[in-house]
């Protein structure tokens, strides 16, 4: 059995950080690996045998295709300074259009790959959009990476988002009546309200895809979802652990986050932390075990822990505590 590309690529440390020496061409090359279709589970290690089945992915260009409500606005503006600071030098895009969806057309995904196959390199792409293979247009695959948070915070979260907004003036734009407004996520349980019986569906479809059944609440695209995750993702943080993300981002993909734990470390000189939900009220024991237990959260759990135990394995790996 071949190891995923991404595992290979961290695996074989064709992403850690170079050498003086050697920098400058390790950033440059496209590096060649072979794809697999394991989906969760232990990861077979990589053996001498991978490396005569190749795939080529292009690592001048890292997407980060952004989860709502987990941190990815405070990520966006790391990105921004890193790109911009001494040690790294790499252009970052985070466009956004009024009234866009993160799901495509096929044309629309084609006007992205194509875009993106053009930009100027090094290149960080960042936007809330489901993820795309660049393979089906007949592009190199880029690197991917994204981080998420606990399924009910997240929730949470974007419950009292839409309500409140943030200290930036963003959310809160949802129409709805003064007493929808007020209610709280328990009583919201307790009403059998849809909102609270019937989540939107976010977290999986940024990692199944552009597939029409990635948008529906079915166990097919959380499989789908690992799968991606396996092949095409170099890493997916997780909120929680926000320093160790950090940590693992800038150990193997040290050309895009070198100095990311030195500006994390510098708090609220460096990075404004005023995306913060507003008002985010407490919730019931009782209201978590039934959005974690009976409704479609529970499969948002399934891809959840299916990260953070990928995440905790890398960590091991590369000796982040």
């Amino acid at each position: 059995m071949f190891a995923s590309p991404i595992l290979y690529l961290y695996h074989s440390g064709l992403l850690f950080k170079p050498t003086d020496g050697e920098a400058g061409a390790q950033h440059n090359k496209t590096i060649k690996t072979h794809p697999n279709k394991h989906n969760g589970g232990a990861r077979p290690q990589v053996g001498s045998d991978n490396r005569t089945h190749v795939e080529s992915f292009d690592t001048d260009i890292l997407v980060y295709n952004r989860v709502p409500k987990c941190g990815s606005i405070w990520m966006t503006r790391l990105l921004y300074l890193l790109g911009a600071g001494d040690q790294n030098k790499y252009k970052v895009e985070s466009p956004y259009e009024p009234g866009e969806k993160p799901w495509l057309t096929i044309p629309q995904e084609k006007t992205v790959v194509d875009h993106l196959t053009k930009a100027e390199k090094p290149t960080v792409y960042i936007r809330h959009q489901y993820f795309i293979d660049f393979k089906d247009h007949g592009h190199e695959r880029p690197l991917y990476i994204n981080v998420i948070r606990d399924p009910v915070e997240k929730f949470r979260s974007f419950y009292y988002f839409i309500r409140n907004g943030n200290l930036e003036g963003d959310g809160a734009d949802v129409v709805m009546s003064e007493k929808k407004r007020l209610m709280n996520i328990d009583e919201c349980v307790q009403n059998k309200d849809p909102e609270c019986t019937q989540p939107k569906w976010q977290l999986v479809p940024y990692f199944c895809g552009q597939d029409p059944r990635c948008r529906k609440k079915e166990q097919w695209a959380v499989d789908k979802a690992k799968e991606n995750i396996e092949q095409y993702y170099v890493a997916v943080g997780i909120v929680e652990e926000l320093q160790e993300s950090l940590k693992l981002f800038e150990a193997i993909l040290p050309r895009f986050f070198h100095g990311a734990i030195s500006i994390q470390s510098q708090g609220e000189e460096k990075i404004k932390n005023d995306t913060f939900t507003l008002n985010k009220k407490s919730l019931s024991e009782e209201s978590a075990t039934f959005l974690r237990e009976k409704t479609s959260i529970s499969l948002e759990y399934d891809l959840y822990n299916f990260v953070a135990s990928r995440f905790s394995e890398m960590k091991s790996q590369y000796g982040i505590s």
